[in-house]
């Protein structure tokens, strides 16, 4: 006591004193400088498949993403072994749109279209490529060309054959609708190289959506919805400007919404299912090859998140999803409380159906006799 009370004392200690407590300090800074900038990301939840009542209770009515595994080469099948694959189930002769990403183009996630060729040659091209993917001239920026969001029952109705719908689509109230022009858009097809990405955007019309990965990897990133969620105000035609975003993950920034965002991020490969829920935000870049078949759906526990973005006034610029459709499903899901709780039963009782089936069930529901779609003329 009596040397640290000397020590203590004298105006060399006292600096020694002072230098260590600064010393201690900076670690300290140092080792929260270490902590991950996305530490407030929480990873995708992974389930085993659930019953359709379970998933609803735990994911669709709280708002929140899950990635569903255990369909494997299940809702393609047989499954893809690579993309060429493709240009041997499809129509040789089969057109697509390529698109790339242009982070200044104001549409919907920043897709903007370059021209249309044939599945085939887009394939080929792929193939000679790898993994690199496949890039556009000049007038495409030099950008990554890719296959996003056709409608496979027009692209590729051979594929349907070999589609599973998941139990959870199957009670889509989509599926009830007799209108023709909805009946061939769903599932739909994207192909593209490593490092194909996206804008972060929210689907246009309010709709839940499950993507399924049928080769290849991809990072997810969602947004989940919530009204507090200081991101949802800053949207635009269905797109949120990326310098919020890269601060809403950062959690830092003057539009800090950490408190108030929740942000999910997952890598999920081939055979994995993501769920986005309604008015979520979804975000995803390709790590390698990549093929995608996606299906739309509106469910009935969030139909109210489906129907609040069917009343606002369409902004969207979007090609497929415009104020036609929207007006199209808001008259075609007004529906009634009896309405809706006899949809919520029938969607709790869904099972896996194979494309045929789902086709047939369907047209059943909605009053026809013969299905007339592409894809079941084929």
């Amino acid at each position: 006591e009596y040397m640290g009370t000397s020590l203590m004392n004298s105006r060399a200690a006292r600096a020694l004193f002072l230098c260590a407590i600064a010393l201690a300090l900076a670690n300290v800074v140092a080792v929260a400088a270490a902590i991950p900038a996305e530490s407030c990301v929480s990873e995708i939840p992974k389930v085993v498949q659930l019953s359709v009542a379970d998933f609803t209770s735990m994911f669709s009515s709280a708002g929140r993403p899950a990635l569903v595994r255990g369909y494997e080469d299940r809702i393609v099948n047989p499954g893809l072994a690579n993309v060429e694959d493709l240009a041997k189930i499809c129509e040789p002769e089969a057109k697509v749109t390529l698109s790339f990403y242009n982070k200044r183009f104001s549409a919907w996630g920043g897709v903007e279209a370059h021209r249309r060729v044939t599945l085939s040659e887009y394939v080929a091209a792929m193939s000679a490529a790898g993994d690199d993917g496949v890039r556009g001239g000049a007038e495409a920026k030099h950008a990554l060309l890719s296959v996003y969001d056709e409608p496979v029952a027009i692209t590729c109705p051979a594929l349907l054959h070999r589609t599973l719908v998941p139990k959870f689509v199957v009670g889509s109230m989509l599926a009830r609708l007799p209108d023709q022009p909805l009946r061939d858009m769903w599932p739909r097809l994207s192909v593209g190289g490593r490092g194909t990405s996206w804008a972060l955007a929210s689907h246009p019309l309010g709709l839940a959506q499950w993507i399924f990965v049928a080769l290849g990897s991809v990072r997810f990133r969602v947004v989940a919805y919530e009204p507090e969620c200081a991101l949802f105000s800053y949207v635009e035609a269905g797109r949120f400007p990326e310098s919020l975003m890269d601060e809403t993950v950062a959690c830092a920034g003057p539009h800090t919404m950490r408190e108030h965002c929740q942000v999910f991020e997952s890598v999920a490969s081939r055979g994995q299912l993501l769920y986005v829920p309604p008015r979520a935000a979804l975000q995803m870049t390709y790590l390698e090859s990549t093929v995608l078949v996606a299906f739309a759906a509106v469910e009935p526990a969030t139909i109210a998140e489906t129907r609040a973005v069917l009343e606002a006034p369409y902004t969207a610029d979007h090609a497929v999803f415009g104020p036609d459709l929207q007006a199209l499903l808001r008259a075609a899901l007004k529906g009634s409380p009896e309405a809706d709780a006899e949809a919520a039963a029938v969607a709790e009782s869904a099972s896996d159906l194979f494309w045929s089936e789902f086709s047939h069930l369907r047209h059943s529901r909605s009053g026809g006799s013969d299905d007339q779609s592409a894809g079941s003329r084929q």
